[in-house]
């Protein structure tokens, strides 16, 4: 089973201890936002959010690219 972008997120801000409303603030997003990534509603609408969220949750910016089916603009630039 592929594993989603939504519950990714959702386990690495669990692991942190990280409220949703608290974690939503430090992203400069509205909590609802964050609430639909989580539950699989919505996907990041920016690299740069992704890259915040993996900055925030400690997790690896990567594998929620690839989770996210985002393109980090850097390394599209490889391409």
């Amino acid at each position: 089973m592929t594993k989603r972008v939504g519950g990714t997120i959702r386990e690495l801000r669990e692991a942190q201890e990280l409220g949703l409303r608290a974690a939503a603030d430090r992203l400069e997003i509205s909590p609802a936002y964050l609430s639909r990534i989580e539950r699989g509603r919505e996907r990041p609408s920016k690299p740069a959010l992704v890259k915040r969220l993996a900055t925030l949750l400690g997790g690896d910016p990567d594998l929620l690219f690839r989770l996210a089916a985002s393109t980090d603009p850097d390394l599209a630039a490889f391409a």
